[in-house]
């Protein structure tokens, strides 16, 4: 079962070779693991050289490593992953078996780095004759670590030299044969015994690297990884840290074009919360959202690689604004529950909340929602596209 980590609670890691996929990564950024031997000497391996124990993936997109834990030598009983972000973003990391069953999986909850900001992400930590992984959030400053209590910015710290791990050959079939089948993070069934409640935070994670999705392989749906652009991966990242992202078969919104809706249209509100729509049928390995625009009753499919400011134009120019009707946008809505998948309503009609997907209302009347399903609210001002989207993986999450 693919279990997401609470913060600071160790839990045994899912086998004794692993895989470790560092989300939200990209190219400049850095990944190191660090740990002090019986000498008391601190190494730094930022995972460039293979080691006898450990290795970069470089047959991979993204930054993934391969760790041999019975092989750790003797001596070393705590390693700390950390990474530093050269730009502002949400990071994860995932930490699967290297073989056996990759449903046994677990995930760090997820974290916002300032530029330049560097964070202890996970901590291994030798157990008896086993191993615990721990979920960390710890910024380091000047080699110094300090609890997180806000978002803080924090210039970059100066690298001190450490001295580089001895390289070993890597001893020839210690990792087995590698498993390329994706994580399914479909809500696992839950028994009693387990202990935990169904829905909570513990019972769905996901393992999706940056740049391509890394889709679950799911009864609903199957396929290959769907190309994420880059003016979307940073919201998609920011889906992902979620945890309870999922595949799905259908990711679709109901547009309310009705006349009062200009506003919105007119300020780019609405095309950025198509845009946040977009980040999570990519984390959901859905290359488009099916998207029906009411009053005029057009359907297109919004594929993640179209700016929604341009379909929002080519729409208007064909059918214009109209006088809304409410009773076709509850309709729409309806049907759409029916075909199942994810759907999402947009308008500025905070009476139409409508389920079981999600309601966007823009302006001060979200307040007044009463509708079966969860409502997120857009007010007046620049729209936080990142902050939106996982908005919105949250209010989905059960959908």
């Amino acid at each position: 079962m693919a279990v997401q980590l609470v913060l600071s609670r160790p839990v045994p890691t899912p086998a004794a070779q692993v895989r470790v996929i560092w989300q939200g990564h990209r190219e400049g950024d850095l990944v190191r693991a660090t740990w002090t031997d019986p000498s008391g000497a601190v190494s730094d391996w930022p995972g460039s050289q293979g080691i006898r124990w450990a290795q970069r993936d470089s047959l991979r997109q993204g930054e993934e490593w391969k760790i041999n834990l019975p092989g750790v030598p003797d001596g070393i009983d705590r390693i700390v992953l950390t990474t530093t972000a050269t730009g502002p973003r949400s990071v994860g990391v995932v930490v699967l078996p290297l073989t056996h069953n990759p449903d046994d999986a677990v995930q760090h909850p997820g974290a916002e780095l300032a530029a330049n900001e560097t964070r202890e992400l996970l901590e291994l930590t030798r157990s008896g004759t086993g191993w615990l992984v721990t979920a960390l959030n710890r910024v380091v400053l000047d080699g110094v670590e300090h609890r997180v209590a806000s978002r803080p910015t924090i210039s970059a710290p100066e690298q001190s030299p450490a001295p580089a791990p001895t390289v070993e050959p890597v001893v020839a079939g210690w990792s087995g044969p590698v498993t390329d089948h994706p994580i399914d993070v479909r809500r696992p069934r839950v028994r009693p015994s387990d202990g935990i409640e169904p829905g909570s935070a513990a019972t769905a994670a996901t393992a999706m690297r940056s740049g391509s999705s890394y889709p679950s392989r799911t009864a609903e749906s199957a396929g290959p990884p769907v190309p994420i652009p880059p003016r979307l991966e940073e919201a998609v990242d920011a889906v992902r840290a979620t945890g309870s992202t999922r595949s799905r078969t259908r990711v679709g919104a109901i547009v309310d074009l009705s006349a009062s809706m200009r506003p919105w249209i007119a300020s780019g509100h609405l095309a950025d919360v198509l845009t946040a729509i977009q980040a999570v049928a990519g984390a959901s390995n859905r290359p488009n959202v099916a998207t029906r625009f009411l009053p005029a009753d057009q359907e297109v499919d919004l594929s993640l690689a179209t700016e929604p400011a341009d379909a929002l134009g080519t729409q208007l120019a064909a059918s214009g604004l109209r006088t809304g009707d409410r009773s076709a946008l509850v309709a729409a809505a309806d049907l759409a529950g029916r075909r199942g998948g994810l759907t999402v309503l947009v308008t500025d009609d905070a009476s139409l909340a409508t389920g079981p997907g999600a309601t966007v209302v823009l302006g001060p009347g979200a307040s007044g929602a009463t509708g079966r399903g969860p409502v997120v609210s857009v007010p007046a001002g620049p729209v936080d596209v990142r902050r939106l989207a996982r908005q919105l993986a949250d209010a989905t999450a059960a959908s």
